[in-house]
């Protein structure tokens, strides 16, 4: 089985709570910006993202993780971000 590399590191750790998409989508536009790349949307970024953790970590993308305020929200349960945004060289 080929699995495709994310295009963030992470990590699967069950002690942590979860990776928020939110989290994940920010941390991209951020590698983006850096690079003088165009942004994509959300939307794109789900439907590209939520397959590959699915692939790699067997995590599917979920709507009932808690928030700070208590509310549900999507993303990945044990799952973390190993580096905010490689840097550049």
């Amino acid at each position: 089985m080929v699995v495709t590399p994310l295009p963030f590191p992470a990590t699967l750790n069950p002690s942590l709570k979860c990776f928020g998409l939110h989290e994940a989508y920010a941390t991209f536009l951020s590698f983006l910006k850096q690079r003088d790349l165009p942004s994509i949307k959300r939307a794109a970024f789900k439907n590209v993202v939520a397959p590959l953790i699915r692939e790699q970590f067997s995590v599917a993308l979920r709507n009932d993780l808690p928030g700070l305020d208590g509310s549900g929200v999507r993303g990945w349960k044990n799952v973390r971000l190993v580096q905010s945004a490689p840097t550049l060289n």
